[in-house]
């Protein structure tokens, strides 16, 4: 089985446990550009009025999310990685950083602050060639200082915008029981979700059609 392991880094966390009724999604906000995932740009606001900033990871992101992940609670990063993780190998930071967006696609969120573009979340997905649908894995991690602001949210929207237009037709995650922030993320998607307990995970799968 290749269910996508949260293959997340250095800014998240997520899920939830029960069958969402089908919703209508709400329009992305129209300044999200349909190009290429590898050159995709985006700004977008949280609930209270903040602008994030979305766009493709970059070669060049492999010192923040090195740091992303230093600046983890360990219990953010045990909920992220389903396990413990303390850093990244060189192998691993090139893997995460320059994915071919094609059957790996990650997107950072970016906010402003002191003047700077600050990265606080990112997410990705890998495609899935052995399910019976057009599927992926999708994972994402938020800083510990910027969770419980909707970021979240706002990164798996645009994740769900992505993967519509590569063709998926769903996405699916496995987040720990525990992860309650997760959970409600998956929760109050727009999408139509199922939910399947194993042991101490929950796998949620979203339905993009």
């Amino acid at each position: 089985r290749m269910a996508i392991h949260l293959h997340i880094e250095a800014t998240v966390q997520g899920c939830i446990w029960a069958f969402s009724p089908l919703r209508h999604p709400p329009p992305l906000p129209m300044n999200a550009t349909a190009i290429e995932a590898k050159h995709y740009r985006a700004t977008d606001a949280l609930p209270d009025g903040s602008a994030v900033y979305l766009r493709a990871i970059r070669a060049d992101d492999k010192r923040a999310l090195r740091e992303g992940l230093a600046g983890f609670s360990a219990d953010s990063a045990y909920q992220r990685f389903l396990g413990i993780k303390k850093s990244f190998t060189d192998a691993e930071l090139v893997a995460y950083t320059e994915p071919d967006f094609i059957h790996h696609v990650a997107l950072v969120v970016e906010i402003m602050q002191d003047g700077q573009r600050l990265p606080v979340a990112v997410g990705r997905y890998f495609t899935d060639d052995n399910a019976d649908l057009p599927s992926a894995e999708v994972s994402f991690a938020v800083h510990d200082n910027f969770q419980h602001r909707g970021i979240g949210t706002v990164l798996l929207r645009h994740l769900v915008h992505v993967a519509r237009e590569s063709g998926l037709v769903e996405l699916r995650a496995w987040v720990m029981s525990g992860n309650r922030g997760m959970l409600g993320v998956f929760e109050h998607a727009p999408e139509p979700s199922r939910l399947q307990r194993q042991d101490s995970l929950i796998e949620v799968t979203l339905s993009l059609v």
